[in-house]
């Protein structure tokens, strides 16, 4: 039993590690490059970054990256750190399909790597590269999302989060149990501080459209999911009930059929889920009223 940071106790690596690691998520701090150079030649910038708690840095350099035999592939660039070899942090290259290894390097593990960039290649050249590294933040993700492996241990719709080898992800396409995960397929990397961002955004950004069609004239006001349609002023002047009169945007479009009820307390018009008001009778009524509804 002791107190970590007391007088007279050293300090270990593995000691900061496990602190850090309750504090940063796994990624660089700071901004990174990576450029191809042609052959199978690949300039990356400097790198200040961390993974499972232990901080790291690496110079500029010229990485070789590996090359199918034939064909085209798609490949990975990763940090490693091993704390069991001399060189403790390394710069690879894999093909796919590639999983990177993470264990608890604080503890009992030896190897943890975090994928930085992706790369496609023929067998004589590196064509592409794409930075797809995470950057570091502070806060943890152990309560936001589950710890996962790939191929992926459960059902996961669009709009969930997962952590894997160490990283926060957002779920862009659904995945089901078995399926492997890929980073730009179906998940992207993020961060807590970039998600309640944009949660603040959608629930303080006030938006809104203007509606003019022949006679039907107003506003739809949107704030996050919430749209509040006003009619101002309008006549519906049909000879044919279920007339298409206006058509609200993309993101203007409510999750379930709504309906319009004028000042007197009448039905008036339905708003579909595609967007459509229409009339709901045949009628030159003077049509004016407010309803709210969620947004798609």
């Amino acid at each position: 039993m002791r107190v970590i940071r007391s007088a007279g106790q050293n300090v270990s690596p593995s000691d900061d590690g496990r602190l850090y690691d309750q504090i940063f998520t796994d990624g660089l701090f700071e901004d990174a490059t990576v450029t191809a150079l042609g052959g199978n030649n690949i300039a990356l910038s400097a790198l200040y970054g961390v993974i499972c708690g232990r901080d790291f840095t690496a110079e500029a350099q010229t990485i070789n990256a590996t090359l199918p035999e034939a064909d085209t592939a798609s490949g990975y660039i990763y940090v490693e750190i091993d704390t069991s070899s001399d060189d403790i942090i390394t710069i690879g290259t894999a093909l796919a399909p590639f999983t990177p290894t993470y264990e608890n390097i604080n503890t009992n593990g030896a190897v943890a790597q975090m994928v930085i960039a992706t790369y496609e290649a023929s067998a004589v050249a590196v064509t592409s590269v794409t930075a797809t590294y995470a950057k570091a933040s502070a806060g943890g993700v152990g309560s936001l999302a589950t710890i996962e492996a790939s191929p992926a241990t459960a059902n996961y719709s669009v709009g969930s989060f997962l952590v894997y080898n160490g990283t926060l992800y957002k779920v862009t396409r659904a995945i089901a149990a078995g399926e492997a995960l890929v980073v730009g397929t179906n998940i992207s990397a993020t961060t807590a501080g970039a998600e309640l961002k944009s949660l603040n955004n959608g629930l303080t950004n006030v938006i809104y459209i203007t509606i003019s069609a022949g006679r039907i004239k107003g506003w739809c006001y949107k704030v996050g999911k919430i749209c509040m349609l006003t009619i101002t002023d309008g006549t519906s002047e049909t000879t044919t009930a279920n007339t298409v009169l206006f058509t609200l945007p993309q993101g203007y479009r409510p999750v379930y059929q709504v309906e319009f009820v004028d000042t007197y307390g009448k039905i008036r018009m339905r708003i579909s889920e595609n967007g459509q008001i229409t009339n709901v009778e045949q009628s030159t009524t003077f049509i004016r009223g407010t309803c709210v509804f969620i947004a798609q």
